[in-house]
């Protein structure tokens, strides 16, 4: 930190400073002269990554003879050439000024022997990254509109649009404001119908953001009930909101309403549901729709709910028995195809089980695929099956299985730990596999990532060309 200095006068008794003396006759005064300073232009906006900026020197003197001009800056900061010369002929010197690495109140600085150093302005250069540098929580598509929307670690959500024609991105723009408890964002989701806006806190709120251009109203009346902490969230087709805890319990609220205990009580084997894959919506009818939710112990359960009043039956067992290892995705096939009422449940081993139906026996479905089920999906069309395993840390892999026979999986994509160029954890996927020419990846470190060819080419979100 630079230190500011006193200023001080010491008188000594005694000692006469020779040359101030303002005695008559023949007394000299020593005239100041003003050294000419270097101008530079003022104009740098806030760059991205790799993007250039045309800077101007010059000086407020009119040159006699040619002058040398260091132009330096930061680190990260590349500016060429960094020596020009300023001439009676060439009196502006023009450079490129470009950052390869993220700076924040940069400025650049021109230099020459016998003038006053001029400086820019300062800038700032970015990254693509989400822009308050908060940690990646999740990601929601606006389907059909090319847009993706990132939940931050402090409390901000960002929309970005992908144009898929020209592989580029539009930068970060922030929805509505900081979320009203500042907590982190655990989960987000995105009503493509309305736009509405939703998200689910570390403190236990749950906020609404209307359209994704209004302020952030509560959800629920108040924070979810036991102070728990939500696990996972989905949202039905009339816009309620379903939550998961660490309780035990589900909850739901309507847009307007208070939270209602879902089910009757908690998951029968003492369970808790931990992803929100874990979370599957089917609407019934206009009245009537049917939430699935698989266990951290295995079994997956099924209650009815009126959507009107969120007036639950009874959880009812799925499969008539238990699946050994802990369910971390669902999805229960609604086509209008012989496989229509199947239920598939994925584990956190790479298994992935079927049922025909709420009553029927769980079936393995090809062999086990060794990681994590993030999710699955079925095909509207042909009621294929496609899900996305975690390997570790950072490495993904798609799959899809045939019907009818579903005899085995066959692996059609992977996503690296080298795939990003951020070198940081995946945190989160975003596909709308089968079919889909648009995929997401987030990273811990807050930067997104799409590709319009399967999972390779990834390009960052956020960072306009």
């Amino acid at each position: 930190m630079r230190k500011l200095l006193s200023k001080f006068t010491l008188v000594v008794p005694g000692l006469f400073l020779l040359g101030l003396c303002g005695c008559g006759g023949g007394g000299t005064s020593n005239a100041s002269t003003t050294s000419p300073s270097l101008h530079v232009s003022q104009n740098i906006p806030n760059l991205y990554l790799n993007q250039n900026w045309e800077l101007k020197i010059s000086s407020n003197d009119k040159l006699s003879e040619p002058i040398e001009v260091t132009v330096q800056s930061e680190y990260g900061v590349l500016v060429e050439p960094s020596k020009v010369i300023l001439s009676p002929e060439s009196p502006v010197a023009t450079v490129d000024v470009s950052g390869y690495v993220i700076c924040v109140s940069c400025k650049i600085s021109a230099t020459s022997d016998n003038y006053t150093a001029g400086y820019s302005n300062n800038f700032d250069v970015k990254s693509g990254q989400l822009p308050d540098y908060g940690g990646l929580t999740d990601l929601e598509v606006a389907t059909g509109s090319y847009k993706i929307y990132a939940a931050s670690t402090l409390g901000h959500i960002y929309r970005a649009q992908i144009d898929p024609l020209t592989e580029s991105s539009t930068a970060w723009e922030q929805i509505s404001t900081l979320i009203p408890d500042s907590s982190s964002i655990l989960d987000m989701d995105y009503d493509r119908l309305t736009k509405n806006v939703y998200a689910i806190t570390s403190s236990g709120n749950a906020y609404l953001s209307v359209g994704g251009t209004s302020d952030w109203g509560q959800l629920g009346g108040a924070v979810l009930p036991g102070n728990s902490v939500p696990y996972g969230s989905q949202i039905d087709e009339s816009g309620n909101l379903f939550v998961a805890t660490n309780s035990g319990f589900i909850y739901a609220t309507s847009l307007s309403g208070s939270w209602q205990e879902i089910g009757k009580g908690k998951l029968p084997d003492g369970g808790v549901v931990t992803t929100e894959y874990g979370i599957y919506l089917v609407s019934v009818s206009d009245d009537a729709e049917s939430i699935f939710v698989g266990s951290s112990k295995g079994n997956v359960y099924v209650a009815n709910v009126n959507p009107d009043n969120l007036v639950s039956e009874s959880w009812v067992h799925v499969g008539n028995s238990g699946i050994t290892d802990e369910i971390t995705a669902i999805s229960v096939d609604s086509t209008t195809n012989p496989e229509s009422g199947s239920i598939y449940a994925g584990t956190n081993r790479g298994s992935i089980y079927y049922s025909l139906g709420i009553s029927g026996n769980w079936s393995k479905l090809g062999n086990d695929l060794g990681g994590n089920t993030s999710m699955i999906v079925i095909d509207q069309a042909t009621s294929d099956v496609y899900t996305l395993m975690q390997y570790g840390a950072a490495t993904f892999s798609a799959y899809y299985s045939l019907a009818p026979a579903f005899e085995s999986w066959t692996n059609f994509g992977n996503i690296l730990p080298e795939s990003m160029s951020d070198g940081c954890t995946v945190k989160k996927i975003v596909t709308s596999f089968p079919g889909a020419t648009l995929q997401f990846a987030g990273t811990n470190c807050g930067n997104v990532y799409f590709s319009t060819s399967g999972f390779t080419n990834w390009k960052p979100v956020g960072l306009p060309e």
